[in-house]
């Protein structure tokens, strides 16, 4: 009989099996190019954010010009088309109903674009703004004075609300032309088509319905404008996005706060508003 030793032999040294090919994800991952610094990004961004303010200036005044080009024609073919009423004897009020209330809808899309672009506006200057407060918090400890060199910064940043501001000054004429088209093609639809029948108030006249007609379709005009500027662009819509800024920079408005809440005619009256300062 065989020992036990030779029929089970004892397992030789175990050769260790090659190390298997490392993953792709436990490989050392490619570092990102040093060149490609934060500075750079929020530089750009500076840069894209101020770019931007400059071309929303150029083209709010190139829509301003072309409104009133077109609003200039307009009136100009209102203008013809009564002297060739007078010559042919035929009314045309129908056409210049249809041309007023041509102008009203223009009046109407220029002014929406035109606060859309104060909007925008609003949003670049922001930007360089809460930018400009960062580099501010990064280097006021190697600069102690930097914030001294920054006259404009998140809380003295000039409000775009007020009713002397640029836009302000775009948006006025628009929207009373704007009414005032409608309100007239409502004075003439009524004299065109009411057939000399008054209004169902013992009142007024005969004479002065279509007038009465054509001063509350316009006055109903302007208040929509009214409305829709005050929904899009006011004072404090404008505070709160300046407040949440400056409470993810952990910076104070102050200033800002005390100007913007001004009240309308404080911001009318420029006396004042200098006994305040």
């Amino acid at each position: 009989m065989l020992p036990p030793e030779s029929i089970n032999p004892p397992p030789k040294h175990a050769i260790a099996p090659p190390p298997l090919p490392e993953r792709p994800e436990q490989s050392e991952r490619p570092k990102l190019d040093p060149s490609l610094r934060v500075e750079n990004i929020l530089l750009k961004e500076f840069d894209y954010a101020g770019l931007t303010a400059y071309q929303v200036y150029e083209n709010r005044e190139r829509i301003f010009n072309f409104y009133f080009t077109l609003m200039g024609a307009l009136l100009s073919g209102l203008g013809a088309l009564y002297q060739i009423s007078v010559n042919t004897h035929t009314d045309w009020r129908p056409l210049a109903v249809a041309l007023l209330i041509a102008g009203g809808l223009l009046s109407a899309i220029f002014y929406v674009r035109l606060i859309h672009l104060r909007q925008s506006l609003r949003d670049s200057i922001i930007t360089t703004y809460v930018i400009k407060e960062f580099y501010i918090q990064q280097f006021v400890e190697e600069i102690p004075n930097i914030e001294r060199a920054f006259r404009w910064r998140l809380a003295t940043i000039p409000s775009g609300e007020r009713p002397t501001s640029d836009t302000s000054f775009v948006l006025y004429p628009v929207a009373t032309l704007g009414a005032i088209s409608f309100g007239i093609g409502a004075l003439l639809a009524d004299q065109l088509y009411s057939n000399g029948l008054a209004l169902p108030i013992p009142i007024l006249n005969v004479p002065l319905e279509p007038w009465a007609v054509g001063v509350a379709v316009g006055g109903l005009v302007a208040l929509v404008e009214w409305l829709f500027h005050r929904s899009q662009l006011s004072v404090d819509k404008e505070l709160k996005i300046l407040e949440r800024q400056a409470l993810k920079l952990g910076i104070t408005l102050g200033e800002a706060g005390q100007r913007q809440s001004a009240s309308l005619l404080r911001q009318l009256i420029p006396w004042r508003q200098a006994e305040t300062d």
